[in-house]
Formats: structure tokens, sequence, C-alpha cells
């Protein structure tokens, strides 16, 4: 079964793997990193990769000069011949059928719905109010694979928008990119130096004024030729931008709107500095200083693009917005009213309609064009319902108030003009929330099996799991070779959870001395929050979004503060284990990382150091079992023995002469967590086995909030068969309730005050729970053991 538009995509969509491609089948090795790099900085490299592909043979690349020092001279040889050149190919062709499968898994969730909604209530409130809304502008920011662009997408379904994707050529990842936009904008940054820049500010209005003329043109001609009302011409537009209906449709669009934007630069050039030496000429008279320009220009005659040029810089510096207006209104103006006008007449229906939106997928490509194109944007009348939305993973928020260049004086800095914060609501769990999953009726290998892990955190496991699966079944069907859908299943974990490794470290392999690794590492599975009190840990949390994994929760509207969570992701946790424990010095040199460097430095938020040392003990006494059970990491899900946990922990016969007693009622008792998570509130009073199931479903163990009172963690266990046959009951979860206490002396009425908080009450068949008290800072002994 072949993806619609598959073969027909432009020859110019070459991932960074080609590349890593031909130097492994020549025997070498390159790191993704200094693969992205060579491409960037060499253009003619990445040419010639276009141009490989466009012949499908590959030896051109293999003999570049750049690509020598990775490739052993014994590996330059003919064997890059038909063999490995259809290897190269054909990965190309599965990586990119994956993509284009995985952005087809049907949306779960009501993400686009609630971003249309807050998109229609911000322009009924720049329409009802005097607002101080600087420009019709809404950021979206959240961390890779939680669902921007297909937000986007889908958003696109309920109103007209025009999808931009500044993504390199180059680059994998999907959408795949618009080349000519991104060759346009690639050559404006070359030349911009502030966002002040003259030039810039044409290019961009005129990008601005194509764009729209060109839209309005295609849906014109589609609705004149084929008679299409609201609806159809809606549906017209985005199955060929972005549905993959007209292979060729979307180059072929955004090649005319550069065309047409580079033809208007210089008429809007010319237009503009004949206006400014007219407006120089007309304020001659008034001023010492305007005679003295108006004498300049007639002594100058502004014979030279470069005198116009200087001309212009002055007078846009004096004053930027009034500047960027003018450029705005010679030519975007006039096109964007006529687009809005065309749009506001289609009428889509309830629940649709309302606004049209352009979007801008990998913004943070803009650079410094970034804030002339918004103040661009701010030219626009308020009354036109054009939004603009530009998305991406930098949290800074100097991207979200005008540039300090726009800011006329410091007193008015409450009354200033502002942006809207961004939207960072994509959703989560949406596998589980939205009836793919549950824990009622399943067995315990399908809880600690992959497709069940998927369905928890971002839609990208999700998406990816499901599209890898459907083209695994496409190729055992087309192999004379049957594989087992057992060794399909090993495949498929490796290939995710290598994949989610290396997004935990920004596509590059793990360093254990690299505070951004280890931090990435290490938070998802004992919960690390980086310090926003100093600079250090700022930036820390801000790469942690952008590069790292780490989930934008909040912006404080008080002060520049943003806040970040690794929330609960088994997938991630799943990888931080593998990565922690593929060699053999990496625990130790992760702890020392940590301790040394973030704990020491200042650099994380270590709470009550006592809780932070007591999850670290844990989860590493769990994984001890593993390890002693010399299970793979494929396995590391499964339940293990609770008492062969606190072995780990505790040493041999820690029950002491209670041991028999411990064996008796926690014989039979498991323990799945590879991972914690943290309570925001005290646990109900009167919990029901729902939170057990749950935590157990996703293999998370709790650290309880501040003011949860007798206990500090909640360990889930099972009373029961943990094969993978055996079918999962609730009603056989109990728990461990952990008090953890870091002083010298010792407390002995810790046992009497410890109560089983988060376990629910009598009522089903009762079962037996742990308390344990975690004394770090003491050394006395004592235990005992309690029948309830």
């Amino acid at each position: 079964m072949k993806q619609r538009g598959l073969d027909a995509l432009p020859a110019v969509h070459i991932p960074k793997h080609i590349l890593l491609l031909v130097v492994e089948v020549n025997g070498g090795h390159i790191s993704w990193k200094n693969a992205s790099n060579l491409l960037q900085e060499d253009p003619q490299l990445l040419k010639l990769v276009e141009e490989a592909w466009k012949k499908q043979a590959f030896s051109v690349i293999r003999d570049y000069e750049s690509l020598q020092r990775y490739i052993p001279k014994e590996g330059l040889s003919d064997t890059t011949g038909a063999d490995n050149q259809a290897g190269i190919l054909e990965s190309y062709k599965d990586s990119l059928k994956e993509l284009t499968v995985a952005y087809q898994t049907p949306f779960l969730g009501d993400a686009p719905i609630f971003f249309y909604k807050r998109l229609l209530s911000a322009e009924a409130s720049v329409k009802m109010t005097t607002s101080t809304l600087y420009a019709k502008v809404m950021p979206v920011v959240q961390s890779s694979g939680t669902g921007k662009s297909r937000m986007l997408t889908e958003l696109g379904k309920m109103v007209f928008t025009l999808p931009v994707c500044l993504r390199a050529p180059s680059d994998t990842g999907y959408p795949l990119s618009d080349k000519a936009v991104y060759e346009y904008f690639t050559e404006l940054g070359y030349n911009v130096n502030h966002d002040l820049d003259m030039k810039a500010h044409i290019y961009l209005a005129s990008f601005i004024a194509a764009a729209n003329q060109e839209m309005l043109r295609v849906l014109e001609t589609a609705q004149g030729k084929s008679k299409l009302d609201a609806r159809g011409l809606l549906d017209y537009w985005h199955e060929r931008m972005e549905g993959g209906r007209e292979p060729g449709f979307r180059s072929k669009f955004f090649d005319g709107v550069v065309g047409k934007a580079r033809t208007m630069n210089q008429e809007v050039y010319d237009r503009y500095a004949e206006k400014i030496i007219e407006d120089f000429q007309h304020k001659g008279g008034k001023s010492g200083k305007g005679r003295g320009w108006a004498n300049y220009i007639q002594t100058a005659e502004l014979r030279t693009e470069e005198e116009r040029e200087e001309i212009g810089h002055i007078a846009q510096r004096r004053a930027p917005k009034e500047f960027a207006s003018s450029v705005y209104q010679i030519h975007a103006s006039e096109a964007t009213e006529a687009l809005t006008e065309f749009i506001s007449r289609q009428k889509l229906g309830e629940g649709k309609g309302g606004v049209c939106v352009i979007y801008f997928d990998e913004a943070h490509r803009l650079g410094k064009s970034y804030w002339i194109l918004v103040r661009l944007i701010g030219a626009q009348a308020q009354r036109l319902p054009m939004w603009y939305v530009f998305m991406g993973t930098r949290t800074g928020f100097r991207l979200f108030n005008p540039a300090p260049t726009d800011t006329a004086s410091l007193r008015l800095r409450e009354q200033l003009a502002h942006l809207l914060f961004p939207h960072i609501g994509m959703g989560f769990d949406q596998g589980m929330v939205h009836g793919q999953g549950g824990t009622e009726r399943v067995t315990m290998g399908e809880l600690w099996g992959l497709e069940h892990i998927c369905r928890y955190g971002r839609p990208l496991w999700r998406a990816q799991y499901e599209s890898r699966k459907q083209l695994s079944i496409l190729e055992r069907s087309e192999m004379k070779t049957k594989r087992t859908e057992q060794s399909e299943e090993t495949e498929l974990m490796d290939s995710l959870v290598s994949s989610a490794g290396l997004k935990l470290t920004g596509g590059e392999g793990f360093v254990m001395e690299a505070n951004d690794h280890v931090l990435a590492v290490v938070s998802q599975r004992i919960c690390l929050d980086p310090v926003l009190n100093n600079a250090e840990g700022i930036n820390l949390a801000d790469r942690g979004v952008a590069h790292h994994m780490r989930i934008l929760t909040g912006y404080s509207r008080t002060d520049p503060t943003f806040y970040t969570a690794s929330p609960s992701e088994p997938m991630l946790a799943l990888a931080a284990f593998k990565i922690m424990y593929d060699k053999d010095e990496h625990v130790k040199g992760i702890l020392t990382t940590l301790a040394k460097q973030l704990c020491s430095g200042g650099l994380i938020e270590k709470g009550l150091v006592g809780e932070l040392c007591s999850r670290i003990l844990l989860v590493l006494a769990r994984d001890a079992v593993v390890r002693e059970k010399r299970w793979s990491w494929h396995e590391a899900a499964r339940p293990v023995g609770l008492l062969e946990m606190l072995e780990q922990l505790l040493g041999r016969d820690w029950g002491g002469k209670d041991q028999g007693r411990f064996e008796e009622e926690f014989g039979d008792a498991s323990v799945n967590f590879t991972h914690w998570i943290k309570t925001r509130g005290a646990l109900p009073v009167k919990p029901d086995v729902k939170l057990l199931a749950n935590l157990w479903a996703r293999g998370a163990a709790l650290q309880c909030s501040f003011n949860q009172v007798s206990i500090d963690h909640l360990i889930v266990c099972y009373h029961g068969r943990t094969g993978s046959s055996a079918v999962f009951e609730p009603a056989l979860l109990s728990g461990v309730v952990v008090q953890v206490k870091n002083q010298k002396e010792g407390d002995g009425s810790i046992e009497r005050e410890i109560r089983p908080m988060g376990l629910p009450p009598d009522g089903t068949p009762p079962r037996a729970y742990l308390s344990l008290v975690l004394e770090l800072g003491t050394d006395r002994v004592h235990s005992s053991t309690k029948r309830d």
C-alpha cells in the first residue's frame, strides 16, 4: 500500500541520515550533529546530496573531500555500488514512509478546538476593547513531539490557513521543508545584522503581500472553475496544502510566492526610497536639521542604491514602528485586505471560520527577522481577522514582548503594547484519555508491552508506534520468510526507544559529564527541576524544552519566569533506563555529575535532600533486581518482587527476626515502577483503587506534595501472579508507604505516626501494605511488623 503522494515528493527533501548511511556503508562513522553541521555549512555538499537523490547514485557523496576524515581509506572502494546504493535508497524511503504514515495517524483530543476558541476569543477582545495588543500574533511554544504542527494542520479543517515550514531541506522531520521559502528567508538571514534592517523590512513585507496575493488567486480560481461552496473551497485548499491530494501543488504555490516577492522587493524599495526623499524635502524648511538632510539629498542626488539605503536607515532608526508601518502600507496592506475580505465572504457554518491564519513552523529559523516580521504584522489593521502563528520550542520571554527598540519611554512600561502569551496546551496521554487504553481486563504482558507504553505522554509515541506497526505488517505480507510478532515487537522497541533516547540527548551521543544530558535522563526517572533564580538554571530549563524533551507548563504574568517539568512518560523513562545502563560507567558518572555539578552548583531544586536521595535509592534498588535477573532493557518495565527490591536496598535478612513474617505477607508482592511522579496536592482522604491501578498501569511511583501528612512516597505493589498471560486484577493492589527522615537522631515515634495514605479503605478484600521508614541521617536500627 503506497502512501498518497509519497513517490512524487520533491527530490530536495533529503534527510541527514542519507549522509550518515553513505559514510556507514563505507566503513566509517559520522555523528548526527556533524552531519547536520556539514550540510548547513557547505551548500555544495547539500547540492551533491540532492543530485545523488535524483540520480540514485551516491558515489559522488562518498568521494566528497570534507567526508574523507569520516571514512577509512580501506572503506573507499567500489563497494558503494548497486547493493549499497539500494540500501541507502530503501532506508531513506522507509524513513519517509514512516514520517508520512505517522503524521496521518488519526488525531486524538480537542487541542485544535481549544486553540481555535482561543483565537476567536482574542479576535473578539481586539474588536470590543481598546486593545494594547502589539500585533495579531499567537506564539505556540512547546517541546518536541507534543503535536504543535499537527494541531495547526487540524485547525486547517476549520479555518483557512496558510502553512509555512522553515525546516531545512536536509533535515529530517515532518512536515517537510518548503524549500523555496526556506531559501528566501535563509538568503535574507545572511544579510540581517539587526532588527532595524531596512532591506529586511522590505523583503518580509513583499513576502506577506506575495503570499496573500497568491492564496487569493488560487482560491478565486478554484471557486470559479469548480463552482465550490465555502466548505468545498476549504477542503480543496487544505487537502492540497496539507493533505497530499495533489503532489507538487504546495511546492508550485510557494515557488510562485517567492518569485513574486523577489519581483516586488525592488519595486517596494524604489517607492519607499522616493517616499523618504519627499518626506525629508517636505520637512526641510522646518528645522536646521531638516534643511541639512535636504541639502544632503540634493547634493548626493541619490544616484546609487547605497546612498538611498543610508537615508532609509537613518529614517528607520528614528521611528522603527512608523518605518515598518510605511513599508507595510505600500504593498502588504492592500493584499491582506483583499484576501481577508474574500475569506470573510465564505460562510463555513457553525464552529468554522471567523479568522484566517498564516503559521510558521520551525519559526526559530527566522532569527533576527522574527521581530521585523512581527513589527510589520503590527501595522495590519486590527479589524482584519488575519492572525499569524509562530511555532517553536524556545521559551525565551523576550519573544513575547515588543523589541526594546520599539519602546519609547521606560515610564510607560505598564501601558506598553504586548503580544499574547504563548499557547502551550497540546494535550497529553491522549491515547489513554480518549478510550484507546485502560487497566480493566488486560494481561500483565499487555501492561508492560510497547503498545501500552506508547499510549502515555506526548502523541509522538503513539503516532510512531502505529505507523511503524502498519509498515511492519505491510513488509511481513511481502516477505517470503515470515517473522514472528515477538521479533517484530523487539525490533520495534529497539527503534522507538533508541529514537526517544536520542531526543533526550538532543540528537547527540550521551555524555555523562554534560549537565543538559544528565538532567534530561535523571529527570525522567526521579523528578528534577532546574532552579529559576540564576541564569544558568534558567538556561538549563530553556535548553531542556528546546532540545531535551522537558515540557513547558506555564509563564508568570508578573515577571519573566517560565515553568517546566518532566511529566510521567513511560517511553522516556525506558529510554533513560537504557542510557543509564548502556555502559558500566554511566550510573556512577551520572550520579557524580548530579551531585557535584547540578546539586552543588545550585542548578536544580533539591527540595528536601532526604526525599531526593530516597527516590534515587529506591529506583536504583529496583533497577538492580532487573540487572541481577540479566533481563535486557526491553524488559525493564516488567514487575519485580518487592522483597527482592528491599534486599537490594537493605541487604540480606533485612527483616531480622521478623523476616519470615515479611515473606509470609509479601512473598507474592511485586512492584513495577520505572520512574517517579510528583503530586500537586495532598492525596484524597478516601481514595479508591483507581489511583493505584493508574499508577501501576503507567509504571510510576508517587512523590507526595509538601503538604501531605504522614508519608512522603507511595509505591504500588501487586499481590498476585505477574506473568505475561496473567489477567490484571485491580483488587489485588496494595502499596508501600514511605516516610523519609534526614536527621542525626533517630525518631522512634515515626512508626506510630505513619498511615496508609493513598490506599483504599477496607471494603474490598484487605491486602497487606508495607510501611517503610528511611532514616538516612542516623545509624540507629529498628524495625517491626504489624498486622492491620
